[in-house]
């Protein structure tokens, strides 16, 4: 038996409420279940052994930072995840009156950012 590699995929910001869906790979030759040993700290705190090639789906419905770790034999992993609220802007704002927002002739823009100002990619 011979162990490669060991894998976390996980997206690095989730939105609240969102559900994450968090992979759990193990490359081996040959293919072999084997247990690992996953740690999760900060959103939840537990530990559990499961076997490779796990998915574990969560969600969570407040701002918080998970931190998932996976330890099988001689290979570890680490990945970190957000959760965070989102906030959407309108770009090519000049200035407020009264609360709205003053924008000059043109195309109005929109964009949106988690609360820690990381913002998204717009997929269209």
């Amino acid at each position: 038996m011979k162990l490669i590699n060991l894998l976390i995929q996980a997206m690095p910001l989730v939105i609240i409420g969102r559900s994450e869906v968090i992979n759990v790979t193990l490359i081996d030759e040959p293919a072999t279940p084997i247990p690992i040993n996953m740690t999760l700290q900060g959103c939840s705190n537990e530990s559990m052994t499961v076997m490779g090639n796990y998915s574990l789906t969560l969600s969570f419905n407040n701002e918080c930072r998970l931190v998932v770790t996976a330890k099988s034999y001689t290979l570890s992993a680490i990945n970190v995840s957000y959760w965070d609220y989102l906030n959407l802007w309108l770009g090519n704002v000049i200035a407020y009156y009264n609360k709205m927002p003053l924008i000059l002739n043109g195309t109005v823009t929109a964009y949106a950012t988690f609360l820690n100002g990381t913002r998204i990619q717009c997929l269209c």
